[in-house]
């Protein structure tokens, strides 16, 4: 399960509609061409060699659910576990590395096909009676005239176009990993399916705040710088000098002699004694 949630990644989610986008387009014009292969499975294949079985396997479930239920074709719906079946391989055989070898992809594309047309054809003949629409229903009218029944008819055609066209899809997908950049591949979870050496992506370094020593010099010129200076002697504290009292203004000489001068008392003002009354003298 740790694999799995792995495999499933932000670039995955974002190249899963890609895929079936590109299944759709290229399939529909094939279709309509009326040539007897498929070519809708480019995109499952994509998918399933650079982002693991499961990856692979949901695209192509979901191509043709989306195809079909959507009403472009609704004919591709019944066939939505052969597609499974076909990105789950893709996976599984890029895990093998075949797909760094020209010989190999095309190996790979053979024997995805020979499965492809055990599963579809009993899906072709039972639900649609041999007839699809598509190019490949002049192979099973061609087997149908040798007196081949309807299921053997069908697994006739399923072996004769499946292997070539999956041949051809997996090529395809060998010329379009080829052609995408190393960087761009190696972000896929899958990357050493398709590559022997993976390329480092670097991630941009979190940018550092800036502090008051920072921003006075370069981190790096200050590292350089005063990590190799000596280590200065330690200096002994002195006690801090006490500071001067404050000087008082000098002051004018009249100030000083006012200063120096006692202060003048009044004497106290004294009562004046009453007066007695003189004595009269009695005579005698």
């Amino acid at each position: 399960m740790e694999r799995i949630r792995k495999d499933f990644v932000t670039l995955t989610w974002v190249m899963i509609p890609v895929a079936i986008a590109i299944n759709i387009a290229v399939g529909t014009l094939i279709y309509n061409i009326k040539v007897p292969l498929y070519l809708d499975s480019i995109g499952t294949v994509l998918v399933g060699v650079l982002a693991g079985p499961w990856a692979g396997a949901l695209t192509g479930l979901l191509s043709n659910l989306i195809w079909g239920l959507s009403g472009i074709n609704p004919q591709y719906t019944p066939f939505a576990s052969t597609a499974a079946v076909i990105g789950m391989l893709a996976g599984l055989i890029g895990e093998t590395g075949w797909m760094r070898s020209f010989w190999k992809v095309l190996l790979a594309g053979v024997v995805t096909g020979l499965v492809a047309a055990v599963i579809s054809a009993p899906i072709s003949a039972y639900v649609f009676g041999g007839v699809t629409g598509s190019g490949t229903d002049l192979v099973t009218a061609f087997f149908s005239n040798m007196g081949f029944g309807i299921l053997p008819a069908s697994f006739a055609q399923g072996v004769s176009s499946d292997p070539l066209d999956k041949a051809i899809t997996f090529l395809l997908v060998f010329l379009i990993v080829k052609a995408l950049p190393k960087r761009f591949i190696a972000r896929f979870p899958r990357a050493t399916n398709v590559m022997e050496q993976v390329p480092v992506v670097a991630r941009p370094a979190p940018a550092m705040r800036a502090t008051p020593q920072s921003s006075a010099m370069p981190a790096v010129a200050s590292v350089d710088v005063w990590d190799n200076m000596p280590t200065p002697a330690p200096v002994a504290s002195t006690p801090a000098a006490k500071p001067a009292p404050a000087s008082k203004p000098a002051a004018s000489k009249p100030a000083k002699r006012a200063a120096k001068k006692p202060a003048s008392k009044k004497p106290a003002a004294k009562r004046p004694a009453p007066k007695r009354p003189a004595a009269t003298r009695r005579g005698r």
